[in-house]
C-alpha cells in the first residue's frame, strides 16, 4: 500500500500574483525517502503544508489536486491527524507548553492514548532526540536548536506513518544534524515513510529514493535516485556544490569591538559563558560555532545590548542606530504589515526598490513580512540590517534557509559590509561558509577555541569532533 500520494497538487495564495505550486505529483511507499529541493521560495514549505493539511485549513489558500494517506483519499486535516507528523521550517511556530515533556506528551494527550502509552512514546521520543536531559527545562529557555530537536520529538511521539520534515537540521548544531540524519535512516529502514525539504542536499541524497525540484516558474522535475555525480550534471539548486567564494578583505587596522572577562548565566542556571575575551577589527568577520546551548546567540544578545553581562565589559559597541542585528528567527524583528513598509522603520527609506533587488524580494514590496518563506524572510531583514551600513554587524544563522544562489548574495553583503569598515560577529552552523568567508573563528565548547579558520577546524579534527569540521559537510 502507498503511504503517501498527491496527483496534480497545485496551490495559489490570494496575495500572490502566480501558484505556487502546480500540478505535483508524488508516490511514496513506506521505507521510502523523498528529497525536495529548489531554490528559496519555490515552495518547498508550502509542499509540506499543503500535504499535512494545513493549508488550506489554517492558511487561506486556492489548492487543487487530490492527496491520499495510507491509500485512502484525504480531504481535510482530520484524515491526517496522527499518520503525518510536520516538523515545520521554523519550530517556534508549532511549540504549543511551557515545559519540554509537556510539549513532548502534547500530541499522543490529544489522541486520548492510555496514559501508560503516552509515557513510553515520551520517554522514547526524548530518549533519540538527546532531550532527556531538559525534560524539566521551560520551552523558552531552550535555543533554536534544543526547539528544533523537540519540535521532531513532538512529532515522533505521534509515531506517524509518513514524516514531512522541513530543513530539520537548520537550527542543530553539526554533531546534532549528523545524528538526525542517523535517526532519519534508522526510522526509513524501519517501514517510516518521509518527506524532507532540504537546501543540503549531500548528506540525504544516498538516503533518498526520489528526489524532486521545485522551480520559480512552477515546473517540477523528478528523479528515481540521484548520484553525486549526476546532481551536478542537473545543476540542482542545493548548497555545496563545490563552487568556491572568493576570500574576503583583510580587516582594518585598530579594535572595532573589545570583549574583557565576559561571564553570563541565567537565573537558576550554570554559567553559559565564563571568562570570555577577544577583540574584533574594522572589516573583520569573525565566525561563532559551537554546540546548541553553548552560548552563540547569548553573545551576539550581549553585544547587542540585549542582555548584561554578569561579570566583564564590552568596550567599543556602537549607538543602536550603528549596530546591523539579524536575529536567529526573522519573525522577531519584522512588523510592519508590509515588506516596503519595514524599510519606513529604519532610518534608511530611500533605495528600498534596490535593496528589494538585491535580496530578491522583487515583486513583494506589498506583501506582508509573515507570508514571505523564512528564506526570504531571512534575506528581508539582512537587507534592513544592511541599509543601516552599520559599523557592528550582528548575525545570528544568516545562511538558513538559503539555496546556493541566494547564499553568495548574503555572504556579498556581508563581505561588502565588512569592505566598508563594518565589524561582524557572525553565528552559523554551515561550517563550509564559515571556513570560507570568515578571518577567524571563535568555538564555544568545552573549551573556548579562537583562530584562523583552518586552525581551530584543524583542532576540533585532532579532537576527534570530525562533525565540527567543514569536511564533514561538503560533497564528497
Amino acid at each position: 500500500m502507498r503511504s503517501l500520494r498527491a496527483r496534480g497538487l497545485g496551490v495559489h495564495y490570494p496575495t500572490r500574483p502566480r501558484p505556487a505550486l502546480r500540478g505535483v505529483d508524488l508516490e511514496l511507499h513506506p521505507g521510502e525517502l523523498a528529497l525536495v529541493c529548489g531554490r528559496s521560495g519555490t515552495g518547498k514549505s508550502t509542499l509540506l503544508l499543503t500535504l499535512s493539511g494545513y493549508i488550506p485549513t489554517g492558511i487561506p489558500a486556492r489548492v487543487w489536486g487530490e492527496v491520499e494517506v495510507c491509500g485512502k483519499l484525504a480531504s481535510g486535516l482530520s484524515q491526517r491527524v496522527g499518520r503525518l507528523g510536520l516538523v515545520q521550517q521554523d519550530p517556534e511556530a508549532q511549540i504549543c507548553t511551557l515545559r519540554v515533556r509537556d510539549e513532548v506528551a502534547f500530541g499522543p494527550e490529544n489522541l486520548c492514548l492510555p496514559r501508560a502509552e503516552i509515557a513510553r512514546r515520551v520517554e522514547e521520543a526524548l530518549g533519540v532526540t538527546g532531550l532527556a536531559p531538559l525534560a524539566d527545562r521551560a520551552t523558552d529557555t531552550l535555543s533554536g536548536g534544543e526547539k528544533q530537536r523537540l519540535a521532531l520529538a513532538a512529532t515522533l511521539a505521534l509515531s506517524p506513518e509518513v514524516l514531512l520534515l522541513d530543513e530539520p537540521t537548520a537550527h542543530l548544531d553539526p554533531p546534532a544534524a549528523a545524528g538526525f540524519l542517523r535517526l532519519l535512516g534508522r526510522l526509513v529502514e524501519g517501514g517510516r515513510s518521509a518527506v524532507v525539504a532540504e537546501q543540503r542536499l549531500w548528506p540525504l541524497l544516498a538516503q533518498a529514493q526520489k528526489v524532486m525540484a521545485l522551480s520559480p516558474t512552477g515546473e517540477v522535475r523528478t528523479w528515481e535516485r540521484l548520484s553525486p555525480a549526476r546532481a551536478r550534471q542537473e545543476k540542482l539548486p542545493g548548497r555545496g556544490l563545490g563552487e568556491t567564494m572568493p576570500p574576503p578583505p583583510a580587516p582594518g587596522a585598530g579594535v572595532q569591538l573589545a570583549v574583557k572577562n565576559l561571564s553570563f548565566s541565567y537565573p537558576g542556571s550554570p554559567p553559559l559563558l565564563e571568562h570570555l575575551s577577544f577583540s574584533l577589527a574594522p572589516g573583520e568577520i569573525l565566525g561563532v560555532i559551537g554546540p546548541n546551548g553553548g552560548g552563540k546567540t547569548t553573545l551576539l544578545r550581549l553585544v547587542g545590548g540585549l542582555l548584561f553581562p554578569c561579570q566583564g565589559e564590552l568596550r567599543g559597541v556602537p549607538g543602536p542606530a550603528e549596530v546591523g542585528f539579524v536575529f536567529q528567527f526573522p519573525h522577531h524583528q519584522l512588523f510592519a504589515p508590509s515588506v516596503e513598509e519595514e524599510f519606513a522603520l529604519g532610518p534608511t527609506r530611500d533605495g528600498t526598490a534596490e535593496w528589494l533587488r538585491w535580496a530578491g524580494l522583487t515583486g513583494l514590496g506589498h506583501a506582508h513580512p509573515l507570508s514571505l518563506s523564512l528564506g526570504e524572510r531571512r534575506r528581508l531583514t539582512m537587507a534592513l540590517a544592511l541599509a543601516k551600513r552599520p559599523r557592528l554587524l550582528l548575525l545570528d544563522e544568516p545562511f538558513i534557509g538559503q539555496d546556493l544562489l541566494h547564499l553568495r548574495w548574503v555572504v556579498q553583503g556581508v563581505v561588502e559590509a565588512a569592505r566598508a569598515g563594518a565589524a561582524v560577529l557572525l553565528v552559523s552552523h554551515d561550517l563550509p561558509t564559515v571556513a570560507k568567508v570568515c578571518h577567524r573563528v571563535l568555538f564555544l565548547g568545552d573549551e573556548v577555541l579562537l583562530g584562523r579558520p583552518e586552525e581551530v577546524f584543524g583542532e576540533l579534527a585532532r579532537r576527534g569532533q570530525e562533525e565540527f569540521t567543514p569536511q564533514f559537510w561538503e560533497a564528497g
